[in-house]
């Protein structure tokens, strides 16, 4: 008998555990994936856990107010403190179920727009104004294709943020 409620306890236990780790809220991408670090900016942020977002953890000590959430999607207003620097910033969201690991954004000025996705020949691409940020997502053995206007000699910087923010493409 005490055997057996021991183990009915222990399994209580553990469906409890594992009820409150599913909870957690987990943070799978944002959109936009840059903001300013002179003007911040509003970011969904998606993921699951969403539905009570208590506070935001962001280095470089960014503050966070949430305007609405759903439990797959939280609507956040950041704004960074004098002199955060371009770079990338790790935001984590707490609620009362825990804190969500952490997802990095970009820092930057840089006009963003978004990949159309119909840029997969020369003919179909997809025309930018320079200095530009795009944000997409590629699939295995793919090419995007981009055209813009260029001067002969002019150096162009391409920079493609993939590994660093915790993608497996780089």
């Amino acid at each position: 008998m005490k055997r057996r409620l021991k183990h009915l306890l222990f399994l209580i236990g553990m469906c409890a555990i594992a009820a409150i780790a599913r909870a957690q809220p987990a943070l799978t991408h944002s959109a936009p994936s840059a903001i300013s670090a002179e003007n911040g900016g509003e970011l969904t942020l998606y993921g699951s856990g969403l539905n009570r977002p208590m506070s935001l953890w962001c280095t470089p000590g960014a503050e966070g107010i949430f305007s609405a959430s759903s439990g797959d999607s939280a609507v956040c207003r950041i704004t960074f403190p004098h002199g955060a620097r371009d770079g990338f910033a790790a935001i984590r969201v707490a609620a009362r179920t825990g804190i969500s690991s952490p997802l990095f954004v970009a820092i930057d000025e840089l006009l963003t727009v978004a990949a159309n996705g119909k840029n997969k020949t020369v003919k179909l691409a997809q025309t930018i104004e320079l200095p530009v940020a795009i944000e997409g997502a590629a699939e295995e053995l793919t090419s995007h294709y981009y055209k813009f206007f260029g001067h002969k000699g002019e150096t162009l910087s391409v920079d493609v943020v993939a590994n660093r923010v915790g993608s497996k493409m780089d």
